[in-house]
């Protein structure tokens, strides 16, 4: 793999944005395609440099035969880890931390859920964008700008207690600690640039995929 390339970009199954808001993650990233995720970056244009997978729920599978063997990481159907954490795994092994995660949208409840609790291991994704929410992982400082009357929802993930501090949101989070099973619903950003930044543990914030304008501190 490319080693200038510091960003990883899986594309897996379910539900996808549509390409405008994220073929510009394409150009500086290696992107690994789990499993039917495939059929997606064939939709968006694209042919990802590692394809990982049972390949069972792939829909595509004369277009997979025209790749490069190099290309594909194939394992059993019976097996313990799904095509996204394989697809993780690859990434970590490569020396890249900054993981994107693309699609999951719809689908299986069991399925999204397993997306969720990658947020809570110690190496964890960046970002998860699907075709209509994007969840981002808060670890330091997050600005947001042009979220103004955006709704935001925040949960703690990992074992540290959450305390954070806040500004341009209407409800503030001075002062509040979170444990796991606390959550902050529908928070709104009347003000821009907004900010949340961490003072310890980490949180996922998950926003409307219209809601763009992060940057980190």
């Amino acid at each position: 793999m490319n080693e200038k390339k510091k960003q990883g970009l899986i594309i897996t199954g379910g539900d996808t944005p549509e390409k405008g808001y994220i073929e510009h993650l394409f150009k500086d990233s290696i992107i690994i395609a789990a499993d039917s995720g495939f059929d997606s970056a064939l939709q968006y244009g694209i042919i990802p440099d590692r394809i990982v997978g049972d390949f069972d729920s792939l829909k595509n599978k004369k277009k997979l035969k025209e790749i490069g063997r190099d290309k594909l990481v194939i394992y059993p159907i019976d097996k313990d880890e799904t095509d996204t954490e394989i697809a993780i795994n690859i990434l970590i092994q490569e020396g890249i931390k900054n993981i994107i995660i693309l699609g999951g949208g719809g689908g299986r409840l069991d399925h999204l859920y397993a997306l969720f609790n990658l947020f809570e291991r110690s190496i964890h994704p960046q970002k998860w964008i699907t075709d209509s929410f994007v969840i981002t992982a808060i670890e330091d400082k997050v600005i947001l700008e042009g979220f103004t009357d955006c709704l935001i929802s925040l949960f703690p993930v990992g074992n540290t207690a959450c305390r954070m501090e806040s500004e341009g949101l209407k409800w503030s989070l001075e002062g509040l600690q979170w444990n796991k099973g606390d959550m902050g619903i529908s928070n709104l950003v009347i003000s821009d640039p907004a900010y949340i930044k961490m003072i310890s543990g980490r949180l996922i914030m998950i926003h409307p995929l219209e809601c763009r304008g992060i940057t980190r501190e």
